[in-house]
């Protein structure tokens, strides 16, 4: 069997139901987006509707990633750290699938 290589990623923390993103990495050419793309997907499917990505760079908005004011992240933020967090962090690739 070969031996898989993990080639993107990106971690952050999830306090109730807000995602704060950290950190992204690849090694590959558009691996990035492919790991941006797969959290996106899960966090839809568990009705987070906002990840915080800390910056407003081309590459996020390459991905349709958009500004909020602060009012409105504040907000958000205040409503949805105290609803229940996701229990299971399993990704299954074929969320993926169903959302592009």
């Amino acid at each position: 069997m070969a031996q898989k290589k993990r080639v993107a990623g990106l971690y952050g923390v999830a306090i109730g139901r807000m995602f704060f993103g950290e950190s992204m990495f690849t090694r590959c050419n558009n691996g990035s987006k492919l790991a941006l793309a797969a959290l996106c997907a899960f966090l839809m499917k568990n009705k987070i509707v906002i990840a915080d990505c800390q910056q407003e760079t081309a590459h996020l908005r390459s991905l349709g990633a958009t500004p909020i004011t602060r009012d409105v992240f504040v907000n958000h933020v205040q409503m949805t750290v105290v609803q229940r967090s996701i229990v299971d962090w399993q990704f299954d690739k074929y969320i993926l699938q169903a959302w592009a």
